[in-house]
């Protein structure tokens, strides 16, 4: 990822005001922290903010902030549409099938990301999607509140733990 492509980044989230972010199917950690930690930046800014998950949000993941806004399905037309932590559109699930139209942007660190989207922010060589998110608030003009900390902070938690442990909970 280079400084042009996060400014590029910013620019697009500048100009909207509708934002819908989806995640994979059977979402981690990671997905939702980067999910939830990205929406209460975007709130902080002012945008409305559509967070989408076709599974919902599992009961071990509860304790994040805001897991209670996430919807199963679509409600309204967004102007920008952000996918996190999704190396490719299948992945989805059955929100990918009903995109009313392609993604905006697309946050992912998976080495195997299709870069589906209009514009990507991929970088398989950092840790977690999260990393991507907190590292885009500053460029980004967003606040990095008490809430967007602790997601990402779980995001990031989950997607560097050791092979042997179990996920955050």
């Amino acid at each position: 990822m280079t400084p042009a492509e996060f400014d590029a980044a910013g620019a697009v989230l500048a100009r909207a005001h509708a934002v819908a972010l989806i995640i994979h199917k059977r979402p981690d950690g990671d997905a939702l922290g980067s999910l939830l930690g990205l929406g209460w930046a975007l709130e902080a800014a002012g945008k409305q903010v559509l967070p989408l998950s076709g599974d919902g949000c599992p009961a071990s993941f509860r304790f994040l902030p805001g897991w209670e806004k996430i919807k199963k399905d679509w409600d309204g037309a967004p102007d920008l549409l952000i996918d996190l932590d999704t190396a490719e559109p299948a992945r989805l699930g059955r929100l990918g099938e009903s995109l009313p139209r392609p993604v905006d942007l697309n946050l992912d660190h998976h080495v195997t990301n299709s870069r589906f989207g209009v514009l990507n922010l991929v970088d398989p060589g950092i840790s977690s999607t999260a990393e991507i998110v907190l590292h885009g608030l500053v460029p980004w003009g967003l606040p990095l509140s008490h809430e967007t900390a602790t997601c990402l902070l779980a995001g990031l938690v989950n997607d560097t733990l050791p092979p042997w442990m179990p996920p955050c909970a």
